[in-house]
């Protein structure tokens, strides 16, 4: 007997910041149908404050230890961190390093988006 085929061809996940609205339709959008998306929100500032230098470098900084078990339950091919500003502010060795330590805790192939930037040559 043949195994049925799978249902999508990739998963993606993705962290994204608790705030944050707008990227969740927008790769839902940009995603072809047989590629599923799943997002996991991730905290790591004060709703209530200015989203600042500070603000962002303690977003950086943030625990992403359940975020990670959380999406890494679903098995994905790759795990996007979806804070720019967050890796920005800390630097790209910062940024490379957050990257790793996705891939290393959810056994996928993982990426920021800064660092997807820095990749395409939109940031030197």
């Amino acid at each position: 007997m043949n195994a049925p085929k799978p249902r999508v061809r990739a998963r993606i996940g993705v962290l994204v910041p608790f705030t944050r609205t707008n990227l969740e339709p927008d790769l839902v959008g940009l995603c072809p149908p047989d590629i599923s998306i799943h997002f996991t929100r991730i905290g790591g500032f004060d709703l209530e404050e200015l989203p600042d230098a500070g603000e962002m470098t303690r977003m950086g900084e943030a625990d992403l230890d359940e975020a990670l078990r959380l999406i890494a339950g679903m098995r994905p091919n790759v795990v996007l961190y979806g804070c720019t500003s967050a890796m920005l502010v800390h630097g790209f060795k910062f940024d490379m390093a957050l990257a790793a330590r996705i891939a290393a805790r959810t056994g996928a192939r993982a990426t920021t988006a800064a660092g997807a930037l820095v990749t395409l040559g939109v940031v030197r």
